[in-house]
């Protein structure tokens, strides 16, 4: 079993500073990862709920590898319908090389309608969207010359270097269990869910069933410290996630 905890909201520490030392304190207590979550640009009138202030994650995790020794750091989730894939997929690669191969993204397809409009993306093919970037993305990391076809990306013997250390970036995905989980055990080196504990369990059963074909068996979630302990107290892991509930969510994920 692997513990971590996600700096959400990032809002709530007071400068960079702050986010390092509690990150190397993270890390001498022995926990095994921190993830950090994204938000771009949103209606101000949000700020009350999200907080104000969120840096960038990735160039944030670049930052933290070089205040930590072992701390493992992923992105919770990457909103990918608000990236291009190929430079995502370069910005992944070369921080896997800065960071020794420590780092790991979780792709989800975003809940906040306005966000997803106003930095380009459409928020009715966000699921298909998720989906098509990964495929892209693993292809980018894996393959030498790069050939891919999709929706809206299609190139022909590409070259893509740096490649990740393991040949790939690890690859998480986020969001409501009924469509996360299923596409986790298709497409994903591991599930991060983005509810609650009912949400959790539950996606727990609809992973278990994808899984078998696929033979994958695990679950990486957030978790914050004092639901850690407690889950160690009562010999099971207990999650803790942002609060949305699925009635927060504007609709389903296509």
């Amino acid at each position: 079993m692997k513990y971590g905890v996600q700096l959400h909201p990032l809002g709530q520490f007071p400068d960079i500073a702050a986010i390092v030392a509690t990150t190397r304190l993270i890390e001498s207590l022995g926990f095994d990862f921190v993830s950090l979550p994204e938000h771009t640009l949103f209606p101000a009138a949000m700020e009350p709920m999200l907080t104000r202030t969120w840096y960038e994650p990735l160039t944030l995790i670049s930052h933290l590898v070089a205040h930590t020794r072992r701390l493992h750091f992923y992105t919770a989730a990457t909103v990918v319908t608000q990236h291009n894939p190929i430079h995502l997929a370069k910005q992944a690669a070369t921080l896997d090389l800065i960071s020794g191969g420590r780092v790991g993204l979780c792709v989800a397809g975003g809940w906040l309608e306005q966000e997803i409009t106003w930095l380009g993306g459409d928020p009715r093919t966000r699921g298909r969207t998720v989906e098509e970037y990964i495929h892209l993305m693993r292809a980018l990391w894996r393959d030498d010359p790069v050939t891919f076809s999709g929706s809206r990306y299609r190139f022909e013997e590409a070259s893509f270097h740096p490649k990740p250390l393991g040949g790939t970036v690890p690859l998480f995905v986020g969001g409501l269990a009924k469509v996360s989980a299923p596409r986790a055990a298709r497409l994903g080196d591991g599930w991060m869910p983005t509810s609650g504990f009912e949400e959790l369990k539950a996606g727990l059963v609809l992973l278990d069933q994808a899984a078998r074909r696929r033979q994958i068996d695990f679950v990486r979630a957030h978790d914050a410290p004092a639901d850690v302990r407690r889950g160690i107290e009562q010999g099971e892991l207990v999650g803790l996630f942002s609060g949305d509930s699925p009635d927060d969510y504007f609709g389903e994920e296509a």
